[in-house]
């Protein structure tokens, strides 16, 4: 009947349009998804570079630490050099004033023998003097 077909017709025709909808959820998803694959690839390859850029810097930091020790030891050791020198130098030091301490001493001996025979010839000469 005529009234039959037209409400297939009906059917269909919403059928139809029900399936464009669908189709274009479908496209829809797809583009999406694409998109996200894409999106997962740009973050992939970033991290990466990331990873990449870590190693490098890692490796970096690994030999200015290495440098910084290796200067801090040379610093050290020139330190050390220059302490045992100044050590030395302060050792010379108390040598040469003990010496001079020594030669002090025996120039007062000296001064004192001296003073001790002039004034022997002092009373020398005041006794003849007086006599």
């Amino acid at each position: 009947s005529l009234e039959a077909l037209n409400n297939q017709v009906l059917r269909l025709s919403d059928e139809n349009e029900a399936a464009k909808v669908f189709e274009t959820q479908v496209s829809e998803l797809t583009r999406d998804n694409r998109s996200h694959h894409a999106t997962i690839e740009k973050l992939r390859l970033n991290l990466s570079e990331t990873e990449s850029a870590k190693m490098d810097l890692d490796k970096i930091s690994a030999s200015k630490m290495n440098e910084m020790k290796e200067m801090l030891t040379i610093m050290k050791d020139d330190h050390a050099a220059e302490v045992n020198g100044l050590k030395q130098e302060a050792e010379s030091l108390k040598a040469e004033l003990k010496e001079m301490k020594e030669l002090i001493a025996g120039t007062k001996e000296q001064h004192k023998d001296e003073i001790e025979r002039l004034n022997n010839e002092i009373v020398v000469m005041t006794t003849k003097a007086l006599d």
